[in-house]
């Protein structure tokens, strides 16, 4: 790696240190809490010898909430907001189907249409908007309820792996190459959160499909546990397969809850085309 000399003042040094310190820890760190030795840097004992200042100069930084210099460590210790830690979220319980709500809410205000006018946005300006616009000034939610829903959108985030793929620094970066992966993502997770409740109903992959199909058509019997309820997805459709009396029944859909409907044994012709996405 090539390397550069720039001469700075000490008033600069100080700057570029409190800088580095915030943007390292907040790289490294997993909740909203990091100790950093003032012996991290190859820096002469600059930061050592510095070190009021540059703590000085961190507490006036808008993501540090707190700051303090622990003598028996020699580590400056820091607190950040919630909103600066990607990774970090709290245990949480939402009922599921208000989960799911919020998710497809969340996707069809924040997130819809987005690619259209998007440049480069953060994972943690787009969850704060949302707060902001719906949730924290609502009247309908009490403080604890607000923290799940917070804590909620940031770790269906995070499960789908795209804070660990897009992550730079500290921020997550969404733009117009990565936001369709983001919202195909989040649709995931609600279709795990009916899994979750509907414990009667199995996800299957394609290949499985076939499996059984081929074994049907073929007057193969069905092995133990190969009979049941279940929905494969494929290209944002559902597919709902019953074979739990033996015979297969098959049917496809737009939308996973339809597919439900029918594979609960609703009737088609009475399946509602309208459902409630407002948390």
């Amino acid at each position: 790696m090539k390397k550069y000399t720039i001469e700075l003042t000490e008033e600069e040094l100080i700057r570029f240190y409190a800088n580095k310190i915030i943007e390292d820890s907040l790289n490294d760190c997993t909740e909203f809490h990091y100790d950093m030795s003032v012996n991290q840097y190859e820096d002469n004992g600059f930061i050592e010898q510095h070190k009021e200042q540059i703590i000085d100069r961190i507490n006036k930084d808008d993501k540090v909430l707190e700051v303090y210099y622990d003598k028996e460590y020699s580590t400056i210790n820091m607190c950040f907001g919630m909103d600066w830690c990607p990774y970090y979220y709290e245990d949480y319980y939402l009922d599921c189907e208000f989960e799911r709500n919020l998710l497809r809410h969340f996707l069809n205000t924040e997130l819809k249409d987005l690619e259209k006018v998007i440049d480069v946005r953060t994972t943690r300006d787009l969850i704060r908007q949302y707060m902001d616009l719906y949730i924290e000034n609502s009247g309908k939610y009490e403080d604890e309820v607000k923290d799940a829903i917070y804590y909620c959108l940031k770790e269906h985030i995070c499960n789908i792996g795209f804070v660990d793929k897009y992550i730079d620094k500290y921020e997550v970066y969404v733009t117009k190459d990565n936001i369709a992966e983001l919202k195909e993502g989040l649709k995931n997770e609600i279709d795990k959160l009916y899994f979750k409740e509907l414990p009667h109903i199995k996800e299957l992959s394609m290949e499985d499909v076939h499996r059984l199909l081929d074994k049907f058509n073929n007057d193969i019997e069905f092995e133990p546990g190969e009979h049941g309820r279940f929905i494969a997805k494929e290209n944002g459709i559902y597919l709902g397969i019953d074979n739990s009396t033996g015979e297969m029944f098959m049917e496809d859909f737009d939308d996973i809850r339809k597919c439900i409907d029918y594979i609960n044994g609703s009737d088609l012709d009475e399946l509602e085309e309208d459902y409630e996405e407002e948390p």
